[in-house]
C-alpha cells in the first residue's frame, strides 16, 4: 500500500481532532489547496464538523482563499463523495447519469419483507421447527429468554454479509460452515441418541432431586420444573446440553448417590456427535442459505426493474471506475490529499477503493485503529481480499 500514513487512534482518542489537524496543515504548508482534498466520514454530521472546524482554523491563520477553497472540495460520506464520482464519470460506467440510488432504510426494508415472502409455507415450518429445537436464545435485560425469530436475524445477517463483500452465490459459504461444524463436533456423525436411557433416568432424577430437603429453594424447584417438561418426543437439544452443564448433573452428591447417572452424563456430552444433530444443523444452514439467495436474485431483479442500484452497486463501481487510465489521471491532477476518518469501520469494497486512491493521490492519511481493520478481513470474499492485497 503506498503513500499512506495511519494515524492509530482508538475510542475516545480524539481521531476528529487529528483528522482536521491534518487536513488545515496539509493546506497551511502548501501540501494542497482547499479543493485539492477528499475526505471520507461515515456520516454527514461528522463531515460537517470537520469541515466548519478546519475553514474556522484556516480564516484564523489569515488563508481565507484556502478556506473558501475548501467548500469545492470532496467533504463527506463514502456514498456522497461516490454519488459525485460516478456523476462525474457517468460516460465511462455501466450507470446512468443522475441514476437514482436507494436509501439503506429502503434497502433494509425490502430485506425484511422478502423474509415474509421469499419462504414457503413449508420452509417456514421447517425453519420454525428447528429454531425450537436449537432453542435459540437471546439475552434481555433480565435475563435470556428462547428467540423465536433467530432464524429471521441469521438470514439477514448472511444477507448483509453477502452484500458488502459482492458475493451473489453461497455453495462455497455452506460447504465451508458444513465443514466448520465437522471440525467443531465430529467426523462422522454416526452416533445416534440414546433417547431410552433418558426416558429411563429421568424419572430417577427427579424423584432423587423432589426427596432432598429444602426444597423450598428456589432453585431447585424450578430444575424440577424444568425437568417434568423435557418431551422425550420433542427434545430441545439445549435443553439436554444446559442439563449437563448444570449443578443437576455435576454436583458431586448426585452423582455418588445416583452412579447410574454417570452413563447418561457420557450420552449428552456426545450428543453433538450424532448424525440426527448434525441433520438438523446442515438442514438448517442449508435453508437459511438457500433463501439468502433467493432474496439476493429476487433484490437484483427488483433494481433492474425500477432502474436502482444501492450503495454497495455505487462502492463497486467506484472502484471499477479508478481502473480506467483518464479517471486515474484526472483524479491525481485534481485531488492531492486523500483523508479516510474511522478506517476500521470500512467494509473490504471500501477499503479498496481507499487503497487504490491512495496509489493514485499523491498523499493519503488514514486515521483509525488498524487493528480492528485486520480483524475485518476474516471471512471476507477471497478474490475481493486478494485485488486489495494485491495493491
Amino acid at each position: 500500500m503506498k503513500n499512506i500514513k495511519f494515524i492509530n487512534a482508538g475510542a475516545g482518542s480524539g481521531k476528529t481532532y487529528k483528522l482536521i489537524k491534518e487536513l488545515y496543515e496539509n493546506i497551511r504548508d502548501g501540501n494542497c489547496r482547499g479543493n485539492e482534498v477528499l475526505v471520507t466520514t461515515f456520516t454527514i454530521k461528522a463531515a460537517t464538523e470537520i469541515k466548519t472546524t478546519a475553514r474556522k482554523k484556516l480564516i484564523k491563520m489569515g488563508l481565507s482563499d484556502e478556506a473558501n477553497n475548501l467548500q469545492n472540495g470532496l467533504l463527506g460520506t463514502i456514498h456522497s463523495i461516490g454519488v459525485q464520482l460516478i456523476d462525474k464519470f457517468w460516460h465511462y460506467s455501466g450507470v446512468p447519469k443522475d441514476v437514482r440510488v436507494m436509501d439503506e432504510a429502503d434497502t433494509n426494508f425490502f430485506f425484511h419483507q422478502s423474509i415474509a415472502n421469499i419462504p414457503t409455507p413449508d420452509e417456514i415450518e421447517t425453519l420454525n421447527r428447528l429454531n425450537a429445537k436449537f432453542d435459540f436464545q437471546q439475552f434481555r435485560g433480565n435475563g435470556t429468554f428462547y428467540d423465536e425469530e433467530h432464524w429471521q436475524k441469521d438470514l439477514l445477517e448472511i444477507i448483509n454479509n453477502a452484500r458488502s463483500n459482492v458475493i451473489h452465490t453461497f455453495d462455497e459459504s455452506l460447504n465451508m460452515s458444513l465443514k466448520t461444524i465437522q471440525l467443531l463436533f465430529s467426523d462422522d456423525f454416526n452416533r445416534t441418541f440414546n433417547t431410552q436411557l433418558l426416558e429411563k433416568q429421568l424419572p430417577k432424577l427427579i424423584k432423587y432431586l423432589e426427596d432432598l430437603p429444602d426444597l423450598r429453594n428456589g432453585g431447585r424447584k424450578d430444575q424440577i420444573s424444568r425437568l417434568k417438561r423435557m418431551n422425550i418426543n420433542d427434545l430441545k437439544y439445549s435443553e439436554l446440553l444446559t442439563l449437563n452443564g448444570s449443578n443437576i448433573l455435576c454436583h458431586k452428591k448426585t452423582r455418588n448417590d445416583l452412579p447410574e447417572i454417570e452413563e447418561l452424563i457420557i450420552e449428552i456430552d456426545k450428543l453433538t456427535e450424532t448424525g440426527e444433530f448434525y441433520q438438523d444443523l446442515k438442514t438448517y444452514l442449508g435453508l437459511v442459505f438457500k433463501l439468502a439467495q433467493r432474496s439476493i436474485e429476487r433484490y437484483q431483479e427488483y433494481k433492474k426493474e425500477k432502474g436502482l442500484i444501492d450503495f454497495t452497486d455505487m462502492e463497486v463501481e467506484m472502484l471499477r471506475l479508478m481502473d480506467y487510465p483518464e479517471v486515474r489521471k484526472e483524479l491525481k491532477s485534481t485531488i492531492k490529499l486523500a483523508l479516510i476518518d474511522e478506517f476500521q469501520d470500512s467494509n473490504p469494497i471500501q477499503l479498496a477503493i481507499f487503497i487504490k486512491l491512495s496509489d493514485i493521490v499523491e498523499k493519503s492519511i488514514w486515521v483509525g485503529d488498524p487493528k480492528q481493520t485486520i480483524s475485518g478481513f476474516r471471512g471476507s470474499d477471497p478474490v475481493l481480499i486478494s485485488t486489495i492485497v494485491d495493491q
